[in-house]
């Protein structure tokens, strides 16, 4: 059975099984509960999001449609109620559900301000909520992991891939609190923690170099990284034969999100290896009914 392990905010999921991944809800509850659906309907699957889980599109239907419908299709934002099923979920399946930290769940725990769809997203979330959900929000965003490694070789980030030196020292002093006041535009520079949750892009040599430095702090080997954070029009995009930007859920056509199924005693390699409907699967197959 397929399970999690988690040191210093690195996560780390050992085979045999299947390993299930997808990136940015954004308070998609529809396709948090097909994520769920197919992970339940595997015996030996563990479950990762990319994380930022939450904040979504804060207009209606009409006019998403004069804003925004020439980027992608409109869902309300539920992330309260993605909240609620995933802290169960992770109740239920403690060592084989979890989630990177991303960007905009950062906003919750100590990060700065993100005004997408609200001047104060975590803000406008929370005004949704019950006051005695507060501190189980930030209990659970506080201990999520911002790095995953796996046995099949594929390593886990929000953003693109850090360039940066760090070691087990690095990650154990690191803190999500003291953020509030950093700018945005500074953020995928600022630091570690920065650059794991904002970085949008990172160069083969810096994808490699991330991957020598996981491995010499004593972390599992990989040689591909897996990243969200930015949206992927086509549901996926090869940057380089070491990294590959994953779209499921936020700013895509439904026909286009896409969701990895890898096997965990497999060894991958190289982006060349996630071969589309193998391990790049379409998270609504032609033919699956629209709600």
């Amino acid at each position: 059975m397929a399970t999690f392990t988690t040191e210093l905010r690195v996560a780390d999921v050992q085979g045999p099984g299947v390993l299930l991944v997808c990136s940015d809800l954004h308070g998609n509850l529809q396709d948090y509960r097909r994520m769920v659906e197919l992970f339940r309907a595997e015996s030996d699957a563990t479950l990762l999001f990319l994380g930022d889980l939450f904040h979504g599109p804060a207009v209606s239907k009409a006019e998403w449609t004069i804003l925004y419908e020439h980027l992608a299709d409109w869902y309300p934002d539920e992330s309260a109620q993605v909240y609620r099923e995933l802290a169960t979920l992770m109740d239920e399946f403690p060592d084989r559900v979890t989630s990177l930290l991303g960007n905009h769940d950062h906003a919750h725990v100590g990060g700065p301000v993100v005004s997408k769809f609200h001047l104060d997203e975590s803000g406008a979330m929370e005004a949704t909520m019950e006051p005695q959900e507060l501190p189980g929000l930030r209990e659970l965003l506080g201990r999520l992991p911002l790095i995953a490694t796996s046995t099949c070789g594929v390593s886990f980030t929000h953003g693109a891939p850090p360039e940066r030196h760090f070691d087990r020292d690095t990650l154990e002093a690191l803190s999500l609190r003291g953020y509030e006041r950093v700018p945005l535009y500074a953020m995928y520079r600022y630091d570690l923690l920065g650059e794991l949750l904002w970085r949008r892009g990172s160069s083969l040599e810096g994808t490699e170099q991330f991957l020598t430095t996981l491995a010499a702090a004593g972390f599992r080997t990989c040689d591909v990284g897996v990243h969200g954070h930015e949206v992927v029009e086509e549901g996926f995009e090869r940057v380089h034969p070491r990294l590959l930007n994953l779209s499921t859920s936020f700013g895509m056509r439904r026909a286009n999100k896409r969701y990895l199924r890898l096997e965990l005693g497999d060894r991958y390699q190289s982006c060349a290896d996630f071969k589309e409907g193998m391990e790049l699967l379409p998270l609504y197959p032609p033919g699956h009914p629209v709600d």
